[in-house]
């Protein structure tokens, strides 16, 4: 029996190479669009200098409230202390589990797109603002002529 599929053979085995589901690649998974490459979140760490302002007092490190104590401080890549009215207050070590590259690059999009829409709206003003001071001025030129 030419063509004859034996009866040990299952369906996918049966299918030609071009009928079959690829084997997964590693680290991709099969979705509704293709294969989606699955990237482990990187994480880095570091230490951040840690300063007290000069408007912030050494007591309000002293509240059992963590998150309250930690309000008071400022957090740097740098030493600030010799900027005006800081003080060191001590080190941290920091350990930053960052977004995956395309949740980075959407919220990058989105942020610039959020800076847009500011500046649009800062200019509409402006433009509105000189657009009033145009008019009065020309108001009061056409009064002066009446």
């Amino acid at each position: 029996m030419a063509g004859a599929i034996p009866p040990a053979l299952n369906r996918q085995e049966a299918m030609s190479t071009s009928e079959r589901s690829p084997a997964a690649p590693p680290n991709r998974s099969l979705s509704s669009t293709g294969w989606e490459t699955q990237v482990a979140k990187r994480k880095i760490t570091g230490t951040l200098y840690v300063s007290l302002s000069e408007y912030s007092d050494p007591d309000q490190l002293k509240n059992p409230d963590e998150a309250m104590a930690l309000k008071a401080l400022t957090f740097t890549s740098y030493d600030i202390t010799s900027s005006s009215g800081y003080c060191k207050a001590g080190t941290a070590t920091v350990t930053v589990e960052l977004d995956d590259e395309k949740e980075l690059v959407e919220n990058k999009a989105a942020s610039l797109r959020a800076e847009i829409t500011k500046v649009r709206a800062d200019a509409e003003n402006a433009i509105t603002n000189l657009t009033v001071k145009l008019n009065s001025l020309l108001a009061l030129t056409n009064e002066a002529k009446s």
